[in-house]
């Protein structure tokens, strides 16, 4: 990562995020002697998968939406968004251990984009996606009920219309301090490891004298 940054390579995070109508009743519960009235169809939407590419040069550089999920054609199609977003200089793109991630290694590498692993189960490291879905889901949720609860059509998607309304209301300002917290993460805890490997106590074998670290 510091190699990335000292020859100013353009980094990307990239995730994905799933939205759904699951959960909505618990922000439908109404005052005293009023109801609320959601048809129960609206409850029952598609959930639609996000992929959102963030840097701190251009915040949120591309996203797609997808129903249900992102298998490895549908990631690569995202990915030639990214291309293109960024003309020809080469991306290094910061992601998770998905199988969906690895297993389009090789298109990646056509694409002049360098793929760069996050550990498992450290979210906190690509915070620039992260916090950005947070402020998107907050956004979402209530603006998901207002829109079902005005009793949408069988042909309406409350739901889609919910989320590509909240990436466009959505301020990204604050995405590049986003991306600079999880670097920032990185870089204490890679430096915190690298200390206490310092200070691991001399070990001995005993088929030798001599200590061994």
């Amino acid at each position: 990562m510091k190699k990335i940054q000292a020859e100013k390579g353009h980094l990307v995070f990239a995730d994905e995020a799933i939205f759904t109508s699951k959960g909505f009743s618990m922000l439908a519960w109404a005052g005293p002697s009023n109801n609320v009235l959601v048809e129960d169809r609206g409850g029952k939407q598609v959930c639609q998968a996000v992929c959102a590419a963030v840097c701190p040069c251009h915040e949120l550089l591309t996203f797609a939406i997808e129903e249900f999920s992102f298998d490895g054609p549908k990631f690569i199609s995202f990915c030639k968004q990214i291309r293109d977003a960024c003309g020809d200089e080469k991306v290094y793109l910061f992601l998770d251990n998905s199988s969906v991630h690895r297993s389009v290694s090789k298109q990646l590498a056509e694409l002049n984009i360098v793929p760069v692993w996050n550990l498992p189960y450290a979210p906190e490291y690509n915070s620039g996606v992260e916090r950005y879905w947070a402020q998107l889901k907050a956004y979402f949720r209530p603006l998901l009920l207002s829109k079902m609860v005005k009793g949408p059509k069988a042909k309406d998607t409350p739901l889609l219309d919910a989320l590509k309304q909240t990436i466009k209301d959505v301020r990204t300002t604050s995405i590049p301090a986003f991306c600079a917290s999880g670097l920032e993460k990185l870089s204490y805890d890679a430096a915190k490891i690298r200390q206490e490997r310092k200070l691991l106590p001399v070990s001995y074998h005993q088929s030798d004298e001599s200590p061994k670290k």
